[in-house]
């Protein structure tokens, strides 16, 4: 089933009006000249196997588009009454420009629709049909194309000067054929358009009244969170219509975003951090798509009825529905919120601890995303308990889970057997060789100034008193190889589970990934 036609994207798209024909009037002789003129340029229009006139290629357009203005200025030059215009005043903004007067204004796209008597499109997955008066119109206008067509190809093809008053007479009832299908045609697809563009006023429409109910009850009340949950709903659907670019769900729940109001309403505590953390992701996400709607308003005509076409509205809603699937899958679910609120406060521990690795996190680059694997690994292998739900949600073929909680496989858990043994042999070889700081436990010093500090700098920092004990360093050697397999495991299972968890972690500790690079100005 075709799309919507190609005059109704380009109405959306101009941004100058075309020129006007000037009528002037001439001698006898001079009719015949133009009209001579006018079947030469027939000649030269690109016609399909079947003989129609190709207004699908760039050399087909370019030549129906020449006859066309050509056919206007004929049509003007013999003084041929031309069909009532006055129709054009009641078009919206973008047909306006298109027919700003009451020229002739013959367009290679709307000649197109006729000659392809569509019944029906397809636009942000509806079937829009035409009315049989449109379809009716069209079929006269291509009956008049045809009576014009055969006319001038008999004046070219005869020495002697052909009937000009017949001629004039046909060239008046193509005009009025062609006023009466373009002014069908373009009011059937205004009406279109609206009804595809309903999905986003109707957004605009809710948004405005949650303004209103937002400034007399506040954002808690439960009137705003009512009126949010209308909202979401709608958002939802428009995500599914317009959102190309990722999933397009369109089971955006406004349970997620009124919980976030509620999170960020609490007290800010270590535990609460990281909640507060993605709230604000979330809340921060679904204000910017309510701005959006409220300016948008102002900027309705403008707005492609291809919904996905709208650059400014795609980018708000695929960042809302990344928003919304972290929401919904921390805030609603203790167990891994705990996870990562202990993920958090561990890895601000190693950037207070090591220098090397703050600097890291500051500057987001390559290096960093090869040493944050690691790092987490390590935390997770000190404790693993702790940290399972936050692994298993993105390399979840490793854990096994009971009663809702993860737990290592054997695979895994051999892996956790040999750092434990590794980090015994380490405190063991530490303390050995006298290298044990005052204060540090052995088995502290084994995993922040060795294992952690090897993972952040990678071998260049390797000390004598290690080297000393060739079983341990052995040991190390191969467990950092294997530490670096699991890395790459974590990141390409699903990398775009690990791109979101690492974005989390990273918005928990305080870097916003979405600060760069976003348009402050608004983009229709």
């Amino acid at each position: 089933m075709p799309n919507l036609p190609r005059i109704a994207r380009f109405a959306v798209k101009t941004l100058a009006n075309l020129p006007s024909v000037a009528v002037g009037s001439s001698t006898r002789k001079e009719e015949r000249k133009v009209v001579n003129d006018l079947a030469a340029v027939q000649r030269q229009l690109i016609r399909s196997e079947r003989g129609e006139v190709d207004t699908k290629s760039e050399a087909g357009q370019v030549a129906c588009a020449k006859f066309l203005d050509l056919l206007a200025s004929v049509a003007d030059e013999l003084q041929c009454e031309a069909a009532s215009r006055s129709y054009r005043e009641q078009f919206t903004t973008n047909y306006r420009i298109l027919f700003p007067d009451s020229a002739r204004r013959y367009r290679t796209d709307v000649l197109e629709a006729s000659v392809e008597r569509l019944e029906s499109f397809w636009v942000n997955g509806n079937n829009f049909r035409l009315s049989n008066d449109a379809l009716r119109s069209g079929k006269n206008l291509q009956q008049a194309w045809q009576e014009l067509g055969s006319q001038l190809q008999k004046w070219s093809s005869t020495k002697a000067s052909s009937d000009l008053a017949s001629f004039k007479v046909i060239l008046c009832r193509f005009d009025a054929a062609w006023a009466c299908f373009e002014s069908e045609y373009i009011f059937e697809l205004i009406k279109i358009e609206e009804k595809a563009r309903s999905v986003i006023v109707e957004a605009v429409d809710w948004e405005k009244r949650l303004r209103r109910v937002e400034r007399m009850f506040g954002k808690a009340s439960i009137q705003s969170s009512e009126l949010r949950r209308c909202l979401a709903k709608q958002v939802a659907h428009l995500n599914s219509v317009a959102n190309k670019r990722r999933k397009g769900r369109d089971d955006l729940s406004a349970e997620v975003v009124n919980q976030a109001y509620t999170a960020l309403a609490d007290e800010v505590s270590d535990c609460k951090g990281a909640a507060h953390a993605i709230a604000r992701i979330v809340v921060d996400s679904f204000e910017a798509l309510c701005q959006y709607f409220a300016q948008a308003q102002s900027y309705i005509e403008r707005i492609d009825p291809y919904l996905g076409n709208n650059a400014g509205l795609v980018e708000k809603l695929v960042d809302w529905e990344e928003s919304w699937e972290i929401g919904n899958r921390y805030l609603q679910d203790h167990v891994l919120l705990n996870a990562l609120c202990s993920i958090v406060v561990r890895v601000r521990e190693e950037k207070q601890a090591e220098p090397a690795f703050a600097a890291m996190l500051q500057e987001c680059d390559a290096e960093f995303f090869v040493v944050f694997p690691r790092i987490l690994w390590l935390i997770f292998l000190q404790n693993p308990q702790d940290h399972a739900a936050f692994f298993s949600s993105i390399i979840p073929d490793v854990f096994e889970c009971s009663d809702g909680i993860p737990s290592p496989k054997e695979e895994l858990n051999s892996f956790i057997d040999k750092f434990r043994s590794l980090q015994k042999d380490i405190a063991h070889a530490a303390t050995s060789s006298g290298a044990l700081r005052v204060g540090d436990t052995p088995e502290d010093f084994a995993f922040r100034s060795v294992l952690m500090d090897r993972a952040i700098h990678g071998s260049s920092t390797e000390v004598a008193w290690l080297r000393a004990d060739s079983a341990t360093h052995e040991a190390l050697q191969v467990f950092m190889r294997e530490l670096e397999q699991w890395s790459m495991r974590l990141q390409r299972h699903c990398p775009e589970d690990w791109n979101q968890s690492c974005a989390v972690v990273l918005r928990c500790l305080g870097y916003d990934w979405r600060e760069e690079g976003q348009s402050k100005k608004f983009r229709v």
